[in-house]
C-alpha cells in the first residue's frame, strides 16, 4: 500500500481512481488500484492477493486487464513504490524493472541552523489554502513524471501539514510563488515530505531558506529528529541535506517502473 497523503477509503471513493477487483467462485481474491494518471504517468498504489490462492494468477490477470486502460488513457509508465518484496517475481514477467532507489536521510540536531540570505526580491512565509495552484506548477516545473504530484494531492498535503511554507518573489510589486516545503509531524519526529523549488531560481538559497526555516519551526516547539527521502541519484538534493546536518539511514526503499 502506497497511498501517500490519502486514507485507503477516501482514495478508493474517488472517481479518479483506477480500480480492479479479482473474483473467483463469487470471492473476492485480489485488487489493483493506481493512481489518476498525471503527464502520461501513474503509480500502483495498492496490490493484494487473498491468502493461498494463486498469486501469480490473480496478479497477471488484474495487470492485463488494467493494461489496456492505461494504454487508452496514453499512460506510458507506471511505476510501483517496492514497499513489500512479495511483487517482485511477480512484476518482473510483467515488464517491471527497478529504476531507482529511494534513500532516508536524518537529522537529530538540538540546534537550529542560521537562516541564509535571500536576494531582497524573495520572500518566505506560511502557505495559503490559494497557494496549491501555484505550488502545482513550482511542482511540475521542478520535477520530471513520474515525481510530480496531482494539484488534489498537493492540496491534500497541504491541507494535513504540521508546516507548510512557500517562497516568493516580489517582482514590480507582483509576487510569485518559486518554491514550496510541506512537512508533517509522526510519532517521534517531523518529516521534510516534499520540497520544490522553481528551476528559474535555483542557486539563489531558496531551497536552503525554506529547509532552515522548517527546522527553525519544529526547533522551537522541541521536535529535533526529521527525516526526508530523496532519490539515490539525486545528487545535488543530498547535498543540500548533509549540509543541514542529515545523514542517511537503513530505510531505503526501491521503485520499479514498467514503460
Amino acid at each position: 500500500v502506497h497511498l501517500d497523503w490519502h486514507e485507503s477509503d477516501q482514495w478508493m471513493e474517488s472517481e479518479k481512481a483506477i480500480i480492479r477487483l479479482a473474483w473467483l467462485n463469487g470471492n473476492l481474491v485480489g485488487m489493483m488500484a493506481l493512481s489518476e494518471p498525471l503527464n502520461n504517468t501513474c503509480w500502483i498504489r495498492l496490490a493484494a492477493v487473498l491468502d493461498h490462492t494463486d498469486t501469480n494468477q490473480v496478479m497477471r490477470a488484474l495487470w492485463q486487464d488494467v493494461e489496456s486502460d492505461l494504454r487508452q488513457r496514453g499512460v506510458q509508465k507506471v511505476a510501483i513504490l517496492m514497499i513489500r518484496d512479495w511483487a517482485i517475481p511477480l512484476l518482473e514477467p510483467m515488464g517491471f524493472r527497478f529504476e531507482e532507489e529511494i534513500v532516508t536521510l536524518r537529522r537529530a540536531e538540538r540546534i537550529a541552523p542560521d537562516a541564509p540570505q535571500l536576494p531582497d526580491s524573495i520572500s518566505i512565509r506560511p502557505t495559503r489554502g490559494d497557494d496549491v495552484q501555484a505550488m502545482a506548477v513550482v511542482d511540475h516545473n521542478a520535477f520530471e513524471p513520474p515525481w510530480q504530484m496531482a494539484i488534489g494531492d498537493i492540496h491534500q498535503a497541504e491541507r494535513i501539514a504540521a508546516n507548510a511554507t512557500v517562497a516568493f518573489q516580489n517582482i514590480d510589486g507582483v509576487n510569485r510563488v518559486v518554491g514550496y516545503q510541506i512537512s508533517t509531524l509522526y510519532f517521534d519526529g517531523a518529516h521534510l515530505a516534499r520540497l520544490a523549488v522553481d528551476p528559474l531560481v535555483q542557486n539563489q538559497g531558496v531551497a536552503s531558506a525554506l529547509v532552515s526555516e522548517m527546522l527553525r519551526y519544529f526547533n522551537r516547539r522541541g521536535v529535533y529528529v526529521v527525516t526526508f527521502n530523496t532519490q539515490a541519484t539525486n545528487i545535488v538534493s543530498q547535498h543540500l541535506y548533509r549540509k543541514f546536518a542529515f545523514y542517511p539511514t537503513v530505510y531505503d526503499l526501491h521503485v520499479w517502473v514498467n514503460d
